[in-house]
């Protein structure tokens, strides 16, 4: 096709002597513009531009309902707060609304609308609008407003202090996000006329960034939206002025939660309707459920006369128990079949069959599905890729299809995979372990490092314009052409991630682009994901096994293995390399997936550490350090930032990575050279252990790298310092074993902390028990912060790196007397932090050790322990921030221990 548009575009120009005539026959850029806001506005795009003014969630759903109002794309930046930060815009709804403002409302009003923005984040709204593009038959979920459930439940009034609250409740793939969806914007459309306030978060467990699925990002995102729907009046914006701008990118959940209260009783009875979706998936940074956290504040909402109903849908309200305290009860699947009969109705009406056959079809296949959409809609895309089939294959095939999700997903794998494994295992590698979501232009540059040539058929750089294209239009036109022929490729493209996936990904639309670094195009915009969380748990607990049974095992490690491989095997071509030493920030098609490999290939490398055997040999850029090695790190630096880690242990901190000689940051010798960085730090800061072995055996620069006292003790500390004991245990072990080299395990790093107290201040109880092992003294000041290991571990309240330091002290006594430099004991440290569990554990400690006199010891400032918690009670209630009630009664309770024991000692 390109060759056809070039070829007939040549001979134009040779015949023709007015060649920007034939130009003008293609559609100008501002005509394509003009008819794309038409259909925008046709289709009730959110993508408008017109009228500048920020109000509120309703941006989701306001054009659907036709209510009045504009949208603007406004850009979330880090700067405002956001610690996953896209480069993206938001969809912010105006509502149509115009106030004649004087300068103090204006700037009331700003406040409010700056702070929403500090707190939103693109994966505020991703999942719903996910949701929103699904195309649903009509009639769709209207049963569930008909149900007496919900009838109770929309007119029900808080009694006995219990919240309305309404579960929906069903298996994965039932339909329950639909629902929500759906009631979510019933609810938003008769927020005008009911006077209501209408809040939402939609979890989104297929979204790799926490933000997406855990309670901060829970409490972010309703905070900005009661935001945005309040007036501001004096009495909120006084309460969001109490408001505290993140640490490090990280809120207080618990000031989040006090000022939610706050704003919420603020509405003075007005009613409320908040929508969770997919409670079950709420996930911390750890991974670990952290739904609890969420309930216990709902319910908590009920002693403050807020006049709030909740509608939830999980997975099963056993999950809860008692925190869940619904009032009633919808089982989605005693409901759904004649929603699944629309869907089939409507997908199979695109089949061609005969209206008999197709009548039977439907009702062969509503009996199979058990009521589950997932089961349907796989089957349904296994139906139409048969097109051609007879109606007996058909059925038989129907038939034959398992009714269990997990063992259809099996068949629709093994299915997949037998024409092209490696690409279909590729496939699914990536995407189960991504840090972000994957797009298109990104995923089919990495699959084109499968092929022989590097890159797929049919891929084109705009750039490679013919030699008679001179003139700078016809070189726009070529490069527009080019740029068309483009999108058409990534179509195809997903039509190809479908067939290699058997149906079980999907390409969608994200609302911005996930890549900071290359000019926007569909490719950048549409994520490839999984159709539902459900195949992932099924890839994760090993599915890919049914294609290669050495999977079945540590599948997620072997995920990363694999992903490790592509990334590196991509920053080590030539074209990476003239990238690094290029300003240029673009990248071409082919190269759409360095950004990511740049970024998180130690990552993946670290995470496949227990399948990283002796057969996996890395490009020698990686074990080898060189000249090239040194573009490794300029690429790191190039599409290095801290948007997508999963995990606040995954973020690197690169400050103090390079060894910098001349700004007095080194701890190096006078001799410049030692300064010169080894690819080894680099490892060992991202714990990257088994890749860390292969580089200390391949690496030739001996005394440059692994033979270099100075580059193995920055290697040890970074690696303590980001808490990877593993790599840090592989550095110490090359350098006194391999090496012969004499370690200092107390030496200060960066002229600040020695490693004991940088792993008991984040609280690293298996490097403490290395590091004092190894013989570290925790005794040792160091020059930052709490001075001390044991005073920094009670600050930070690890109560297990406490009790490690103290069980393991020579001389319990002069470990725990040893003031700092303001003469602070462990029990003023103790008593300000706020952690009573570690307060009570050290205070049996000293009983023990007859050390009891330590609760009357003063300070330099003249106070006790005990005169330290009353001063933070009385600091919090003077004002210096919202705090729970929980936390007042911790501080509460410190007060009435360390006076427990002042008394016992007279």
């Amino acid at each position: 096709m390109l060759s056809k548009f070039l070829g007939g575009l040549k001979r134009s120009i040779e015949a023709d002597d007015e060649p920007e005539r034939r130009i003008r026959a293609l559609p100008a850029t501002s005509e394509v513009k003009r008819l794309s806001l038409e259909l925008q506005s046709h289709n009730g795009s959110l993508l408008s531009t017109q009228n500048p003014i920020a109000r509120g969630i309703n941006a989701v759903a306001s054009i659907a309902y036709n209510q009045l109002g504009s949208t603007y794309t406004a850009p979330v930046t880090a700067e405002s707060g956001s610690n996953v930060h896209l480069g993206n815009v938001t969809n912010i709804y105006n509502g149509g609304c115009a106030h004649d403002l004087s300068t103090e409302d204006e700037e009331d009003e700003k406040t409010l609308r700056d702070w929403a923005h500090k707190l939103q984040h693109e994966h505020m709204l991703r999942r719903h609008h996910e949701l929103h593009n699904v195309a649903v038959a009509a009639g769709t979920c209207q049963w569930l407003f008909e149900t007496q459930e919900f009838a109770d439940w929309d007119t029900a009034a808080v009694q006995d202090d219990v919240l309305p609250t309404l579960v929906l409740e069903g298996k994965p793939g039932s339909g329950k996000s639909i629902l929500v969806k759906t009631a979510f914007q019933r609810s938003l459309a008769g927020d005008a006329l009911e006077k209501q306030l209408t809040l939402g978060f939609f979890f989104n467990a297929r979204d790799v960034v926490p933000l997406g699925r855990s309670s901060q990002g829970f409490f972010r995102s309703i905070l900005s939206q009661l935001l945005e729907k309040l007036q501001p009046t004096s009495e909120v914006v006084d309460i969001v002025k109490q408001l505290r701008s993140p640490r490090d990118g990280e809120w207080d959940v618990h000031m989040l939660k006090h000022t939610v209260t706050q704003l919420l009783n603020c509405t003075r009875g007005q009613r409320t309707v908040l929508f969770l979706d997919a409670l079950n998936e709420c996930r911390n940074d750890e991974d670990d459920p952290d739904a609890i956290d969420i309930l216990d504040f709902i319910n908590g909402l009920s002693d403050t006369g807020t006049n709030l109903r909740v509608c939830i849908s999980t997975r099963s309200t056993v999950d809860f128990g008692a925190n869940l305290l619904s009032t009633s009860v919808v089982d989605v699947k005693q409901h759904n079949e004649a929603d699944i009969r629309r869907y089939l109705d409507e997908q199979l009406k695109r089949v061609r069959l005969r209206p008999e056959f197709r009548q039977k079809l439907t009702t062969v296949l509503c009996r199979r599905a058990a009521n589950m959409f997932l089961w349907v809609r796989l089957v349904v895309i296994r139906i139409k890729m048969r097109a051609r089939a007879s109606e007996r294959e058909i059925l038989q095939e129907v038939e034959a299809t398992p009714t269990k999700l997990h063992d259809l997903f099996g068949t629709l794998l093994d299915n997949a995979a037998r024409k092209r494994c490696d690409e279909s295992l590729a496939l699914f590698h990536l995407t189960q372990v991504a840090v972000r979501p994957l797009t298109l232009s990104e995923l089919r540059s990495a699959l084109g490092r499968l092929s022989s040539s590097g890159k797929l058929d049919g891929m084109h750089r705009a750039s490679e314009l013919p030699a008679f294209a001179d003139s700078d239009s016809l070189q726009e036109a070529i490069s527009e052409e080019l740029e068309r022929l483009r999108v058409d490729e990534e179509l195809q493209f997903a039509d190809r991630i479908h067939a290699l996936s058997g149906g079980l990904l999907e390409v969608s639309s994200s609302p911005t682009s996930p890549v900071r670094h290359e000019k926007p195009n569909p490719g950048h915009r549409n994520v490839v994901q999984f159709i539902h969380q459900s195949v992932r748990e099924f890839l994760r607990d090993g599915g890919l096994g049914t294609l290669d049974p050495a999977l079945a095992s540590a599948p997620e490690a072997r995920s990363h293995l694999c992903a490790a491989k592509l990334c590196m095997e991509i920053v080590d071509t030539h074209e990476a390399s003239q990238v690094a030493r290029s300003d240029e920030a673009d990248l071409p098609p082919e190269l759409a997936f360095l950004a990511y490999a740049s970024q998180f290939w130690t990552l993946h490398a670290r995470k496949a550490d227990a399948v990283t055997d002796a057969s996996f040999e890395p490009p020698t850029k990686f074990t080898w350090c060189s000249d090239q090695s040194e573009l490794v790190f300029k690429l790191s630096d190039k599409f290095h930032n801290t948007a997508f880690y999963t995990s606040k242990d995954d973020i690197p901190n690169r400050g103090h990575l390079r060894c910098c000689f001349d700004g007095g940051q080194c701890d190096a010798g006078s001799d410049v050279r030692d300064c010169r960085e080894s690819l080894l730090v680099l490892l060992a800061t991202e714990g990257c252990a088994a890749l860390l072995r292969k580089h200390a055996r391949a690496c030739s620069r001996g005394v440059g790298c692994h033979g270099n006292r100075h580059v193995l003790d920055r290697a040890f500390f970074f690696a303590v310092h980001r808490g990877w004991r593993k790599a840090a245990g592989v550095v110490w072990d090359l350098a006194e074993q391999q090496q012969g080299i004499e370690m200092n395990v107390d030496m200060l790093h960066l002229e600040e902390y020695t490693p004991l107290y940088i792993a008991c201040f984040r609280g690293k109880t298996e490097l403490v028990e290395m590091l004092l092992g190894l013989g570290a003294d925790p005794l040792v000041e160091s020059e930052m912060g709490y001075e001390l290991p044991l005073l920094a571990a009670v600050a930070q309240g690890y109560l297990g790196v406490v009790r490690m330091l103290v069980d393991r002290a020579s001389n319990k006594e002069e470990l725990l007397t040893r003031r700092n430099s303001v003469g602070w004991t462990v029990l003023h440290e103790a008593a300000e932090a706020g952690h009573v569990l570690v307060l009570e554990e050290l205070l049996k400690i000293l009983k023990a050790c007859g050390l009891g006199r330590l609760v009357l010891e003063k300070s330099a400032d003249d106070e006790t322990a005990m005169d330290r918690a009353e001063g933070m009670i009385e600091d919090f209630r003077e004002g210096c921030g919202p705090l729970s009630p929980v936390r007042l009664k911790s501080f509460q309770r410190i007060v009435d221990r360390l006076g427990e024991l002042k008394s016992a000692i007279g």
